[in-house]
């Protein structure tokens, strides 16, 4: 593996030495945390259990992360939350249940969350849905970081002083005996948290838990505390039994777990999946500013999932990756695999050997590094977020987090949930759904008509009122999207409105009060008198509006066409049919046609003697898309369509034209190769003029040709204000 070259051997030893031993002393704690109360005589086999955890997941993201140097084990945030777990257990137990019994009833709570967590990221991976998470509003998610950190720091106040803190037991906590127990630990947070506000140094946080437990045994030493006082007194941890701390659980302690206390705590339970995905997002987003590249979301959800899998059959609580640690090696220039090589070594060694060794950690080091960790959060959310978020934002994460701090995370939880989807949908009802309102003025079809038709739809074009949609559109846009329609349709100021054109092709969504709304609109175009025409719907939502829609409703005043340019087209069909343009369209004789468009009666002849009459049968193509030009035409009678053919795609079409219509006469001046096709879609007649006749006319008669040529300008300059027309109405 690339990232494993012997050049990085000993720059990924002393990163991956620094993050072993930093693993360790966290793991320590964290196991104390969740070990605690009446469970606090199990803390060793808790801390094999972690330690386990971050030897198993060290390991597998290391060789399969696609960050070379990740660290990721078993977390903190998932930690306090397995503590209010164990906790709830332990009070939900019979009252004749033995220790044993609550023990292994937690363990088994702790290895079945680990393994849902597990199934969640892998699920989550394999099917691509990690961008999901990111749809979480960011100060519901602060508020949940920020409570987090209270509970963090209630439980490093346990840890020290063995009591159960809360709001009511506040007062104990400052009786001498007690304060004692804690305030040295607060010291470590406090030192802890004002040096790595000032400075990232990778040697800040080992540094002073080592020189806490320092201070702690020279004070020991002159105070002439042994170690078993010292640990009879409860500043230090239980002696162990086993010299291997990694005993896991039996299948006869299986056997004696009361699954109906964990099925009573399933809501905390469904609380770390969600925070631990949440937060697994959040570090991998750091992740990927530190080592300055994109980083595969769904590949890393997947890596978790696995390590979640092995680590939790052990026994561990929920882990993923870390970023304080990930950035360790890339930070000191080791950014390889080696890094989290050696830091699982170290932790293996300390899971087999540690023992002897654990117990002299004094318990308030480890309940303040806890205690850091939860004043990491509230000052990051509670006093930087004053600064970088706004003022609704930050009040946001204030009211979350007093939540969480009166009535328990789950309330939070609740509360963050319900303000996550009021959020959402005022947000989401501030972006109009309407992208674009145009008319027939601004926005024509793809049909070319002579002059007189032209002007008549100009003139008629108010009468359409063509609106494209976007965005998901449910009860919070539907509503003013029909009060839109009803204060145009109302509008004295402006002409009647004949039709309304709702294009579909940016709408990602529509739900059923969308479909009341369409509902509404529908029954205002019976009463008003117009007609609805709905384009681009998907197959499905056409299905749900027809089914919402009444047949008699639908059969006269509603429309479905394929794309806007077919409803537009029937749109203007019928303006020009309520105008009477069938009496201007009736046959012309072509050269009545060429004198309505732009010859003189005298010039009519001189022309006809260059042309060619030709009849074109329906369904046959008179250009096709890449061949030479030789021809351009003029229709005297029928209709062509010109489409774009796309290999291995259906052609798409580009423009209708009928009577009086001139095409091919692009590729006849340059001399390019037709880039369109021209297929005949009734039986038409056409006028030919080869590029030998132009030449021929241009040498004979300058004059005409002058004349012709004025008019192809005048036609392609009119095209163009039609296309700069539409352009600006359709841009932002």
């Amino acid at each position: 593996m690339k990232t494993l070259r012997p050049s990085q051997l000993l720059p990924g030893f002393t990163a991956g030495f620094i993050s072993g031993v930093i693993t360790i002393i966290v793991e320590v704690s964290f196991a104390a945390l969740i070990f605690d109360g009446d469970l606090s005589r199990f803390v060793a086999n808790g801390i094999g259990f972690t330690l386990f955890g971050a030897f198993v997941v060290i390991l597998i993201s290391t060789f399969t992360s696609s960050i070379p140097g990740i660290i990721a084990f078993p977390q903190d945030t998932p930690a306090v939350l397995m503590a209010l777990v164990a906790a709830g257990i332990s009070s939900s137990m019979p009252q004749t249940a033995t220790a044993e019994e609550t023990y292994h009833t937690v363990v088994m709570s702790i290895v079945l969350t680990s393994l849902l967590c597990g199934g969640f990221f892998l699920t989550l991976g394999l099917f691509r849905l990690g961008r999901l998470i990111r749809f979480i509003p960011y100060p519901v998610i602060g508020g949940f970081l920020a409570g987090t950190g209270w509970l963090l720091a209630k439980g490093g106040l346990e840890v020290m002083t063995d009591i159960s803190v809360s709001w009511s037991q506040l007062p104990f906590l400052f009786q001498t005996g007690v304060l004692i127990k804690w305030l040295p630990g607060l010291a470590t947070a406090v030192v802890l948290l004002l040096l790595l506000r000032r400075s990232q140094h990778f040697m800040v946080m080992p540094l002073v838990i080592f020189t806490a437990m320092g201070l702690f045994y020279l004070l020991t030493w002159m105070t002439k505390t042994s170690v078993s006082e010292a640990s009879s007194q409860g500043w230090l941890l239980t002696t162990f039994q086993h010299e291997t701390l990694w005993r896991p659980i039996s299948f006869s302690g299986i056997t004696t777990v009361h699954w109906e206390c964990i099925w009573g705590q399933l809501d905390n339970i469904g609380i770390i999946l969600l925070i631990s995905v949440i937060s697994l997002l959040f570090n991998i987003s750091g992740l990927e500013l530190v080592a300055h590249e994109d980083v595969n979301l769904n590949r890393e959800l997947k890596v978790a999932g696995i390590a979640n899998l092995a680590a939790g059959i052990g026994g561990s609580h929920t882990a993923y990756h870390t970023l304080s640690l990930s950035t360790l090696g890339i930070k000191m220039g080791s950014n390889s695999r080696f890094v989290g090589l050696f830091a699982a070594l170290l932790c293996g060694i300390a899971l087999w050997f540690g023992a002897s060794i654990l117990i002299f950690f004094p318990k308030f080091v480890l309940g303040g590094l806890i205690l850091f960790l939860g004043l990491s959060f509230i000052v990051e959310w509670v006093y930087d977020a004053w600064i970088k978020l706004s003022k609704v934002d930050y009040f946001l994460v204030l009211f979350i987090f007093v939540i969480i701090g009166l009535f328990g995370f789950l309330a939070g939880v609740g509360v963050g949930t319900l303000t996550a989807v009021i959020i959402f949908t005022v947000n989401y009802s501030r972006i109009k759904v309407v992208n674009r309102t145009l008319s027939e003025v601004t926005l024509r079809s793809n049909v070319d008509r002579p002059d007189h038709l032209r002007q008549l739809l100009r003139d008629r074009g108010p009468q359409v009122y063509i609106l494209k949609l976007q965005g998901f559109i449910f009860f919070g846009t539907a509503h003013t999207l029909h009060q839109d329609v009803n204060s145009r349709v109302h509008d004295t100021t402006l002409p009647v409105v004949r039709y309304v054109v709702f294009d579909f092709r940016r709408v990602t969504g529509l739900d059923g009060s969308a479909e009341i709304s369409f509902m509404k609109i529908v029954r205002l175009a019976h009463a008003s008198n117009f007609q609805v025409i709905f384009t681009n719907l998907s197959p499905r939502f056409q299905r749900k509006l027809s089914r919402a829609f009444t047949g008699e409703l639908q059969t006269e005043v509603v429309r479905f066409f394929s794309d806007l340019d077919h409803g537009i087209e029937w749109c203007e069909n019928q303006l020009l049919t309520s105008a009477q343009a069938s009496l201007i369209e009736k046959p012309l004789s072509f050269q009545k046609l060429l004198q309505s468009i732009f010859l003189e009666q005298k010039q009519i002849e001189k022309l006809m003697r260059y042309l060619e009459k030709r009849e074109v049968e329906r369904g046959s193509f008179l250009i096709r898309q890449g061949e030479r030009a030789e021809y351009l035409y003029f229709v005297e009678s029928g209709e062509f369509a010109a489409q774009l053919e796309l290999d291995g795609e259906e052609p798409i079409r580009l423009r209708t034209m009928h009577a009086g219509a001139i095409f091919g006469e692009i590729a006849l001046y340059l001399n390019i190769p037709r880039s369109v096709s021209i297929i005949a879609a009734e039986s038409s007649i056409v006028y030919q003029l080869s590029s030998d006749k132009l030449k021929r006319m241009e040498m004979e008669d300058p004059e005409l040709a002058v004349t012709f040529q004025n008019y192809v300008i005048r036609l392609l300059a009119e095209r163009l204000v039609d296309l700069n027309r539409t352009l600006e109405a359709l841009s932002d």
